[in-house]
C-alpha cells in the first residue's frame, strides 16, 4: 500500500475523532495559535472579493476562516470523510474529491492556492508546487504551511515538568512516521533547500517565510504547549507567487 493511500486511509477511518480533537481549545493549539495565525499575516485583507482554493482542505477549517476574509473560496481533498464534515459544516461551499499533485480545476481558474500542514506528505514536492502553479492565474500567490524541516528533526523528551530535544541529521529526504491520537500517518522530510528549489522550478519566487510562535494568551490553554512552542519551531509558512 502507498504512503498516500495509507494516509487517506487513515483520514477516512479517523477523521471524524481528528475534526472533534481539533475543535477543542487544547486539541487546537498547533492550529490555531500557531498555523491559523500565520495564514492571517500571509493572506488576510489580500483575498477579499479572489478566487482561492484550499488544497488539501480537510475538514475545512482554513476554507471557513477564507470566507470570513472575504474570499470566494472552495476546497479539495483526498479523504472523503474529512470533505463529508467540510460540507456539513459549510454548506454552499464546493468541495471536490482529488489528489493534490492532479486536480480537475481549469488552468488560470485562481487567483490563490491555499494549503494549510499538507505538503509535507509528499516525497515528491514537484507535483504539487506545478499543479499550484498551473491553475493559478499570472502573479497569483501558493501560500502553504508545512512541518518545520528542523523541528522534523527533533526527538522531544519530559522529565520534571522540563522539555529538552535532542536533534537528528538534518540534510536527508527519509520519510517518518508521527500520530494525531488513533491515527498514524506517513510524512517525508524536505530541507528548506528543497522546498525551495521545488518552487523555484515550478516558477515561484518565494514573498515571504514565517516561522509562527504562539502569543501569550495561549500559555491560558496549554502552558506544556506554550513553553515547547515558544522554544522549539513546529511549522513554516511561505507566501510565493507566480509571474505576472
Amino acid at each position: 500500500m502507498s504512503e498516500r493511500v495509507a494516509n487517506r486511509r487513515a483520514y477516512d477511518r479517523w477523521g471524524a475523532a481528528y475534526h472533534e480533537k481539533r475543535s477543542t481549545a487544547a486539541g487546537g493549539f498547533y492550529n490555531d495559535f500557531l498555523d491559523l495565525p500565520a495564514f492571517a499575516r500571509l493572506l488576510n485583507g489580500e483575498v477579499r472579493g479572489r478566487d482561492v482554493l484550499d488544497l488539501g482542505c480537510g475538514s475545512g477549517l482554513l476554507t471557513r476562516r477564507l470566507r470570513l476574509w472575504g474570499a470566494r473560496a472552495q476546497g479539495a481533498d483526498q479523504s472523503e470523510t474529512m470533505l463529508a464534515i467540510a460540507r456539513r459544516e459549510n454548506p454552499g461551499v464546493r468541495f471536490t474529491r482529488c489528489e493534490a499533485s492532479r486536480t480537475p480545476f481549469r488552468a488560470r481558474s485562481f487567483d490563490v492556492v491555499a494549503s494549510a500542514l499538507m505538503v509535507h506528505y509528499s516525497r515528491n514536492l514537484g507535483p504539487i508546487f506545478r499543479e499550484a502553479a498551473r491553475v493559478l492565474r499570472p502573479g497569483g500567490a501558493w501560500v502553504f504551511s508545512f512541518h518545520h524541516p528542523f523541528n522534523e528533526t527533533l526527538t522531544f523528551t519530559e522529565t520534571g515538568g522540563r522539555v529538552r530535544a535532542e536533534a537528528a541529521p538534518y540534510f536527508h529526504s527519509g520519510r517518518y512516521a508521527w500520530a494525531i491520537g488513533p491515527m498514524k500517518l506517513h510524512s517525508h522530510h524536505h530541507t528548506f533547500q528543497d522546498v525551495f528549489e521545488a518552487l523555484a522550478e515550478a516558477g515561484f519566487v518565494v514573498e515571504r517565510l514565517l516561522e509562527p510562535a504562539p502569543p501569550a494568551r495561549a500559555r491560558k490553554v496549554s502552558e506544556r504547549d506554550y513553553r515547547v512552542t515558544s522554544a522549539y519551531p513546529f511549522f513554516c509558512a511561505i507566501r510565493a507567487r507566480t509571474a505576472a
